[in-house]
């Protein structure tokens, strides 16, 4: 079942500002890829990657140092962060690297 994309909200495009001139742009909505709508799936995915961020910033992390630390690409981390990709299990994998 698809959902309104929350960035979009279900208006395919995303409004900016450009320089020069500090003009009005609008781009297609990279999230929904300009469809308006996104997954169930996608929506749980931003839950989740939203969960990790609060987490990493409670103990002043930055994304490069959380993703150091878990031993995966900075990009990828960012990528789950902002529900673009499935988050990895970060409860269970906190609890696999505590036990080291």
């Amino acid at each position: 079942m698809a959902v309104t994309c929350p960035d979009c909200n279900g208006d395919k495009v995303r409004v900016g500002y450009a320089c020069p001139g500090f003009r009005r742009i609008e781009t297609p909505c990279s999230r929904c890829k300009a469809m308006g709508l996104i997954s169930e799936v996608m929506l749980t995915w931003l839950a989740r990657g939203e969960a990790m961020r609060a987490n990493r910033l409670e103990r002043s992390l930055s994304q490069s140092e959380e993703a150091k630390r878990l031993g995966i690409n900075r990009v990828e981390y960012s990528q789950m962060e902002h529900g673009m990709i499935e988050p990895i299990d970060y409860d269970q994998l906190r609890k696999d690297l505590s036990a080291l």
